[in-house]
């Protein structure tokens, strides 16, 4: 793809974005050269794009249609229905002081994962009215941005919520109850892999986002052998389940999850954010373009930040990533607050791929 050189008039605004939930204001659309999604998709298939992609070029889409959302409260245009239960039946408390929802613990349905058989209930995805949340979704799908259907609970997540977090963990290197986790797991991959084709056919999405948090803010949750064991093969069925479809695939796994990176790339997963507990720098050094990293600026963003103070932080997040971008390419992640950061990297990265 031809790269054109930077035109001022590329920064006026030609109309919006329809924002993710209904109270949330639309976000500018911008005369680019190309669309947002299309420049995504060209960083995320390893080409060099027009400019530095922003993690705000891919809408999230979060389904209605999925019990999940309510449990977790993340169907943000209905506060009174935030918690309550999953689609398995777990119930879910929403804890309004973090901005999420967690599973009381002391009470699991699932004490030995050799039981799942006699006390997993498994949802009839076929049965949910697709049909009408696609079209609730339709503003989302207008051909501008990417489009990521967000799957809330993944596989460590899911195994957490029916077993709690000490006996999921056991499950996972215990003898006794491993071929239980795999066949629980497998189950739940074929459970994924048939919203990964609702989500194709009906929103036509561009990339499944799955969020499975695998590190603590110190370390990871488990070892890497234990994740290439007991939760890699499954991340494979994903992953390749998304690319069958022309989609790519997201994992969003917060913490310390560097000693996973590896085990990701191997498994095909196309994009990780890792959070800044995370060494960054190190990590595009030894796997920067065999995946798609998330990069914040290199301090805080104020939500009150100047115009200037945000086009230097801008020029020094360009010039610390954009210089041979083709060999460790990044999305940069906008923090929350006015557009004139989000605007600074658009320009900044545009004079630089299109010079």
């Amino acid at each position: 793809m031809a790269i054109t050189p930077f035109d001022p008039i590329e920064m006026n605004v030609i109309g919006s974005f329809a924002p993710i939930f209904p109270n949330l204001p639309p976000l500018a659309r911008y005369n680019t050269p190309i669309t947002p999604r299309d420049n995504l998709l060209a960083a995320l298939r390893g080409e060099l794009p027009h400019w530095m992609p922003r993690n705000k070029d891919h809408v999230t889409v979060i389904a209605r249609v999925s019990p999940d959302n309510y449990a977790r409260g993340l169907v943000f245009d209905s506060p009174t229905m935030f918690g309550g239960e999953d689609m398995f039946g777990v119930s879910w408390k929403y804890i309004q002081g973090a901005g999420g929802a967690m599973v009381e613990p002391g009470n699991p349905i699932l004490a030995n994962a050799n039981d799942w058989k006699e006390i997993i209930k498994f949802p009839k995805i076929a049965m949910w009215d697709w049909e009408k949340d696609a079209e609730e979704k339709k503003a989302l799908r207008d051909g501008g941005r990417v489009v990521a259907p967000l799957v809330v609970n993944g596989l460590f997540e899911r195994l957490v919520s029916f077993m709690d977090f000490e006996n999921a963990l056991l499950a996972l290197i215990d003898d006794e109850q491993k071929e239980a986790v795999h066949l629980l797991l497998s189950r739940l991959t074929d459970m994924y892999i048939e919203m990964i084709d609702k989500f194709k056919t009906m929103y036509d999405a561009d990339m499944l986002t799955l969020h499975d948090d695998w590190g603590s803010q110190r370390a990871p949750l488990f070892s890497p052998q234990t994740c290439s064991e007991m939760l890699a093969p499954h991340i494979m069925r994903i992953a390749a389940a998304c690319h069958e479809r022309d989609m790519f695939f997201e994992l969003h796994s917060c913490g310390v999850c560097e000693p996973f990176v590896p085990i990701m790339i191997e498994a095909g997963v196309d994009y990780w954010y890792p959070q800044n507990c995370n060494n960054v720098d190190k990590l595009l050094e030894l796997y920067g373009g065999k995946m798609l990293f998330g990069v914040e600026p290199d301090e805080a963003i104020s939500p009150n930040v100047t115009q200037e103070d945000a086009k230097m932080a801008a020029k020094r997040l360009v010039e610390k990533y954009g210089k041979g971008y083709e060999e460790k390419p990044v999305v940069a992640i906008i923090p929350p607050g006015p557009d004139c950061y989000l605007e600074a990297v658009y320009e900044e990265s545009r004079k630089l791929f299109g010079s």
